[in-house]
């Protein structure tokens, strides 16, 4: 009789204690929110050209190849830089869209409004290309968001130009949101820096 009532008692020890369990996990904190970001904003205006006073058959058109980027930067996640080579993927702030098409299309936007001799297209036939590869994007811990890698601009199979680059700028406020602010001023110069060179 001691035996079957030390059965039971342990039989309802262990269903309290599952219950209880059960229970502290549904109790946890919610997870943190997802943020995900663009690195341009809607823009309806962004595939109307402004007129030139050259003809269209007189201007350079472009073909703006899909960017490279390095691997660690092949994910959806944000990336930012500490200190002694080390790099830390956010775990809740995340690119809205692939990183290397979001570039390109930043990229074709700005350069057909700041270069009026070229238009700028994702797709093309015999067209001079542009290439960029991208080495670093990202913000650091020290509060800079840095830019850099090179670019390729090939007007024939025997006529092309090479150039590296690298761009910083100092963020005032912290936060990814306004990393990503300081990231898109940073592509902004970058086709400046492209336009200056052809």
């Amino acid at each position: 009789m001691k035996t079957i009532v030390k059965v039971l008692s342990c039989k309802k020890l262990s269903c309290l204690f599952l219950t209880l369990s059960l229970s502290a996990c549904l109790s946890t904190d919610p997870l943190p929110e997802s943020y995900y970001y663009l690195l341009d904003e809607p823009n309806y205006d962004q595939y109307v050209f402004s007129s030139s006073p050259l003809s269209s058959d007189q201007k350079l058109t472009v073909k703006v190849n899909i960017v490279s980027v390095a691997d660690y930067l092949s994910q959806p996640n944000l990336v930012m830089k500490l200190e002694n080579h080390q790099i830390n993927i956010a775990n809740y702030h995340a690119w809205g869209e692939d990183l290397p098409s979001g570039i390109q299309r930043v990229l074709i936007k700005d350069l057909n409004k700041k270069f009026k001799q070229a238009t700028f297209f994702e797709r093309c036939t015999n067209c001079a290309e542009l290439s960029v590869y991208i080495d670093h994007f990202y913000p650091t811990s020290s509060g800079e968001v840095i830019l850099s890698g090179s670019y390729e601009i090939k007007l024939t199979s025997n006529q092309f130009y090479r150039q590296d680059f690298s761009f910083s700028a100092t963020q005032s406020e912290t936060g990814y949101k306004y990393s990503v602010a300081k990231m898109r001023l940073l592509l902004s110069q970058l086709a400046d820096n492209i336009v200056l060179q052809k």
